[in-house]
């Protein structure tokens, strides 16, 4: 393209899209001295070195003559530096950084952990279909497919990316454990809170009928086939691994094809896998599902706030938006600053500082959407030959079961 997208120049310069749009709007009143390139009903910044020259002469006179008397100081709490590593505090200032985003796994941490739990039981008890629901049905529907598709093998591990509290799995367990085909289950995430839920779940459903094993890995950077392609030496083929990606995962990272690439890499030859989402319709973009309690509504649901909090941003200087972007065809849940900001985080080399103006947003939460023909493109890019898809009734919500491509 000759002309940058709004959402890449906002992460380039460090400001909101409304900037962006406001700097199209003033060029069109003749106010700034940009150009314009029209594609179909808007116009966007041409990519051109005096664009670029202009652009940064505003970010810079815009932070020359921020109101000093305005400007709030957030500091991080000592929990915030008890509970990350230093790589993923680096990572934390990079997402505010470059993409004006908290990357969405760190909310799964410590107390996050038991609220994401909270918020799937209230989820599985709902009327309304949801992801959780959907999930488990789909689940139930396909476990003839899974039984025939793993008839040549006597074992059938269960790897489970992302577990949650592991309901989603619990009912696949049973069958399998019933079948006397069940190894061993396998469950992966970046929180060792979170893990520790799942493992609570699956003692209390199953006593020690089940073989649990947790991994504590960052699915979007970490190589996980030291996990995954664990089967004994004298095995003969007779154990296969079941890789799960349940609960629309993917659509919540910034860059999917990276983690997507990352799970088909560390799978063997003979894995299989399986991954639930939900698919673009009208009743999907209007579904946000966040309380924890079925008669509160939070402001800024307490899952995606710990980060904040842990951040030391006070709700005092933001607000709350949801909604979804058609553009990028994707739910959202942000925060807009009501004034300028700069976090101070300390490292071992000394004080970062990330600044952020007002107005500026930080995303908490995306849910990229995607028809059912996409879904497919998406997984077979990434390395994966869809073998079933299967819908429920009302076409929102998806599985698609896949292996590896011939000579991956």
């Amino acid at each position: 393209m000759n002309y940058y997208s709004n959402p890449e120049l906002a992460r380039q310069f460090g400001v909101s899209r409304r900037t962006v749009t406001n700097w199209i709007e003033q060029t069109r009143q003749g106010r700034l001295g940009l150009e314009l390139v029209r594609d179909g009903a808007y116009d966007y910044i041409s990519k051109t070195p005096k664009n670029l020259l202009i652009m940064r002469g505003i970010v810079q006179q815009r932070r020359k003559f921020i109101n000093k008397r305005s400007l709030k100081i957030a500091t991080p709490r000592p929990k915030f530096y008890e509970l990350f590593s230093d790589a993923q505090v680096i990572d934390l200032i990079y997402g505010i950084e470059k993409y004006r985003e908290i990357p969405r796994q760190y909310n799964y941490f410590d107390e996050g952990a038991s609220l994401w739990d909270k918020h799937t039981w209230r989820q599985y008890g709902d009327t309304a279909p949801n992801m959780v629901t959907q999930t488990i049905a789909l689940l139930d529907a396909n476990v003839g497919y899974i039984d025939w598709l793993f008839a040549r093998h006597e074992r059938i591990n269960i790897v489970d990316i992302g577990p949650g509290n592991a309901l989603p799995v619990k009912k696949l367990l049973a069958h399998l454990l019933e079948s006397d085909r069940l190894g061993k289950y396998i469950a992966i995430d970046i929180s060792q809170a979170m893990l520790a839920i799942a493992e609570r779940n699956i003692r209390d459903w199953f006593g020690g009928a089940v073989a649990f094993e947790g991994h504590v890995r960052d699915i979007s950077r970490d190589w996980l086939a030291d996990v995954i392609s664990e089967l004994p030496a004298d095995d003969g083929g007779s154990t296969a691994n079941l890789c799960l990606l349940l609960g629309a995962t993917l659509p919540n990272f910034r860059a999917p094809e990276v983690v997507l690439r990352n799970i088909v890499d560390s799978m063997g030859p003979g894995d299989y896998f399986a991954y639930t989402t939900g698919v673009d319709s009208a009743w999907g973009r209007e579904q946000f599902h966040f309380s924890v309690d079925e008669n509160t509504v939070q402001r800024l649901p307490p899952q995606y706030k710990l980060v904040m909090d842990l951040l030391g941003i006070e709700p005092s200087i933001y607000s709350t938006e949801m909604g979804f972007d058609e553009r990028e065809r994707s739910r959202y849940l942000r925060i807009r600053l009501k004034h300028p900001l700069t976090i101070e985080i300390k490292l071992s080399t000394g004080v970062r500082r990330v600044d952020l103006n007002k107005e500026e947003t930080i995303l908490l939460w995306r849910a990229r959407h995607n028809t059912a023909l996409e879904i497919g493109e998406q997984l077979n890019a990434g390395g994966l030959e869809p073998l079933l898809m299967s819908k429920t009734e009302g076409h929102d919500y998806l599985m698609v079961i896949a292996d590896l491509q011939r000579g991956h």
